[in-house]
């Protein structure tokens, strides 16, 4: 199990009496003026990422929680001090501050617990100082995507080329128009800022392409990847990108090109995610199917 402190060690002059021992025998003794600050997080709290303390958001009564060894929304631990060759003791009376409160918050007790509050994706920097002396832990912010997502996307813009210029175009029938709202189902994965992305196409056919979560919380799964339909038409779908609107909701965009055996071209979809719902606990459905505000869209078929 991983344990990230921090610490900031100030040694005093040592003083040696009785001769001058040399070689391997020369040893100095501790000193009694030694004084070292640390910031211990809570140890059964333990995502690391690139040496960064790891807090969750957007991780509280969602269907897919959190390990119990991750942190959902705030972090607690102590400042200790430790003098000579004592035990680790509480600072008493320690400070602590966030180099950046956008992100992320710190309050400490007199007895100096603290508490790390997650504000919003990003990195910040603790230090807690006492009697002179400061350590300090950095934290990233990161938001928890996990989960089932359903809702609609709306078609923003159609590009046409070759024998789908000429056969079908942007104004057909046969393929969605700028301005059609379709239903959108996406499952993602998650551990740490490595995310897959699941869409689910209907009719049985579904397409998976990993992706990343970047420091300011967008999550972005570029492809491209693709499978081909029932109809044997080849569908494709890239540069797919997503945030949080809330902890609840999605928003994001994607790019879908379809392209088909012994026709030239493609026809090429930018289509726009319109706050995607999550999947909440099962304790939570009866509340939510009772109330039609918070129901998802109807389906339409692609």
């Amino acid at each position: 199990m991983k344990r990230l402190h921090a610490s900031v060690m100030v040694a005093g002059a040592a003083l040696l009496l009785g001769g001058c021992p040399s070689g391997d025998d020369l040893r100095l003794p501790p000193s009694p003026l030694q004084k070292m600050v640390e910031v211990k997080p809570d140890p059964q709290k333990t995502d690391v990422l690139n040496g960064d303390l790891v807090i969750h958001t957007f991780c509280s009564g969602v269907s897919i929680p959190l390990p119990a060894s991750s942190s959902c929304d705030s972090l607690s631990g102590s400042v200790t001090v430790t003098e000579g060759n004592g035990s680790p003791a509480p600072a008493t009376g320690a400070t602590i501050v966030s180099d950046n409160t956008q992100v992320l918050t710190a309050t400490i007790e007199q007895s100096a617990a603290f508490t790390l509050r997650a504000a919003t994706a990003g990195l910040a920097s603790v230090t807690a100082t006492y009697q002179g002396q400061s350590a300090s832990i950095r934290t990233r912010v990161l938001p928890h995507y996990a989960g089932h997502y359903t809702g609609e996307e709306e078609v923003m813009s159609c590009t046409a080329t070759g024998d789908f210029e000429i056969l079908f175009g942007c104004s057909s029938s046969t393929f969605p128009k700028v301005g059609d709202r379709l239903a959108h189902d996406v499952e993602i994965s998650q551990t740490l800022d490595q995310g897959v992305c699941t869409l689910d196409l209907g009719g049985g056919s579904s397409l998976t392409t990993p992706g990343t979560i970047a420091v300011d919380g967008g999550l972005f799964c570029p492809g491209p990847a693709s499978t081909t339909l029932p109809n044997g038409l080849q569908f494709e779908a890239s540069a797919y990108s997503a945030r949080h609107a809330d902890k609840e909701h999605l928003d994001g965009s994607y790019t879908t090109t379809i392209t088909a055996p012994g026709l030239s071209g493609s026809i090429r979809f930018e289509s726009r995610l319109d706050r995607l719902e999550r999947d909440v606990p099962p304790a939570a459905t009866d509340s939510r199917a009772a109330d039609p505000a918070r129901r998802g869209p109807e389906h339409h078929p692609r």
